[in-house]
């Protein structure tokens, strides 16, 4: 899981690359979106852009209907349930990313898988790039002021706002620092409980330890 926070060390001001004294205005400024026109705004107040979506699974004859309730823009037909629930998270992602590209519509608010629906989650380059595109526009900074501060070209800076550009996750750390900011890595547990490899248990007769021995004994 990803975070967003922000560097102790991170000056405000003349010191900053992009002058990030800009934070007092984001409460109350428009912020638009580096893709958009200049009538497509998008506000920040209410809006995270979110890295999990909810899903159905509906059969319609010898095929399957895969229905995202908060991004239609998402929806495809998949040969079995089974293709269409690894075919999901792509499918969400470059959905979502087309939609941030424009700039022409909110921000989808989602709500939890309810039973019987399925999760798509992005992949965690995704979710880095999502809280990048949240702190750019929160600034009303744009591909080339990013450009301009990590000195490179401005095709280069547009896809760290391309959501499905497979960003490194150092460039975007990189990235995130000139806007005052840095990811978090943090762990936590599946809720379904532990990996069926801890549960795992030797064949009788062979432990780990004797197995390795019975190995080596074999290669020599």
């Amino acid at each position: 899981m990803l975070h967003l926070g922000a560097p102790e060390n991170t000056k405000i001001g003349i010191d900053n690359p992009l002058h990030l004294a800009r934070d007092r205005h984001v409460q109350t400024a428009p912020m638009l979106c580096p893709h958009a026109a200049p009538s497509h705004f998008v506000f920040l107040l209410a809006m995270q852009i979110p890295v999990r979506f909810r899903y159905r699974i509906e059969r319609r004859q010898a095929r399957w209907n895969v229905v995202f309730p908060e991004l239609s823009s998402a929806n495809f037909t998949a040969d079995s349930p089974a293709r269409a629930r690894t075919e999901a998270p792509e499918k969400a992602l470059t959905a979502l990313a087309r939609l941030l590209l424009k700039g022409s519509e909110a921000v989808p608010v989602c709500q939890r898988a309810h039973a019987g629906e399925g999760e798509a989650v992005l992949p965690l380059f995704a979710q880095g790039k999502a809280r990048f595109i949240e702190r750019a526009w929160a600034l009303q900074v744009q591909a080339a002021d990013v450009a301009r501060a990590l000195g490179i070209t401005r095709q280069e800076a547009a896809r760290l706002f391309d959501l499905a550009h497979p960003t490194k996750i150092d460039a975007l750390s990189k990235a995130l620092e000139v806007l005052g900011a840095q990811l978090d890595l943090s762990l936590s547990l599946l809720p379904q409980g532990p990996s069926p490899l801890l549960n795992e248990k030797p064949r009788r007769g062979r432990t780990p330890k004797s197995a390795a021995a019975a190995d080596d004994a074999a290669s020599a």
